[in-house]
């Protein structure tokens, strides 16, 4: 299995508030994007990741439900830490976490962070965003080339941390040799349609191609942060 990424606080921003967690050998991937105020969102991406991680590799068996249980434990600690702290009120994050392991792709998800899968050519969103122009489009009030340009497509309507209940996106689906697997948050995707990021990806190596990426969002401007994991799957993640 070969895997690149890269977090990076862009051109305008004063500070990196997105997180990520790569773990190879278990197989455990997560972004983050938090928001808040001062501190605020570094601090939610910064823990809702580590909760999870350690929520992940504490030795339960990784499947659905465990990956369910560790973004609400997450989600407690981090509204938690809000109430507790006022310069941290209202803060939250976006999380999508991925679990590779016997033959299949286990995720959860909550916010507007994605997750793609690349098959045979064929690129894939697998997560929902929880925003409100997401929902404007599933009820056919915009087109989705409305959204990409619509003034509040990054209104989250759900994010990890804001509310001490949360909606957990679950899900898990067959992987095969050969599969790319590709995390990023809103940074990313917001400046590369998805074809793109496909056209890279397949016409370079998993390194080259992060780094191609990274330099093509940053080349447009970059005015948010910007976070990937690029992961291909290996014949050893099948068993």
């Amino acid at each position: 299995m070969g895997v690149a990424y890269f977090s990076d606080q862009g051109l305008v921003r004063s500070r990196n508030e997105d997180s990520l967690f790569v773990d190879e050998t278990q197989g455990v991937f997560i972004v983050a994007d938090g928001m808040g105020g001062h501190l605020g969102g570094e601090v939610a991406s910064e823990l809702a990741v580590r909760i999870v991680r350690e929520h992940l590799l504490e030795g339960s068996p990784l499947n659905e439900d465990a990956v369910e249980a560790a973004l609400l434990e997450a989600n407690r600690e981090v509204y938690g830490l809000s109430l507790q702290q006022a310069e941290l009120s209202g803060m939250g994050t976006t999380l999508s976490v991925a679990v590779l392991g016997g033959g299949r792709l286990i995720y959860g998800h909550v916010g507007d962070s994605r997750i793609y899968l690349i098959r045979k050519g064929q690129i894939s969103r697998i997560t929902r965003d929880h925003t409100m122009v997401e929902e404007l489009v599933e009820q056919g009030a915009i087109s989705p080339e409305e959204a990409r340009n619509h003034p509040r497509k990054n209104v989250l309507v759900r994010a990890l941390g804001t509310d001490p209940d949360l909606l957990v996106d679950r899900g898990s689906l067959p992987i095969q040799a050969g599969d790319t697997l590709v995390l990023m948050t809103d940074g990313v995707y917001g400046y590369l349609e998805d074809q793109e990021i496909l056209q890279v990806l397949e016409e370079k190596s998993i390194g080259d191609a992060a780094r191609t990426i990274r330099q093509q969002v940053v080349t447009q401007g970059a005015s948010d942060n910007l976070t990937l994991i690029a992961v291909q799957v290996e014949a050893g993640w099948l068993t």
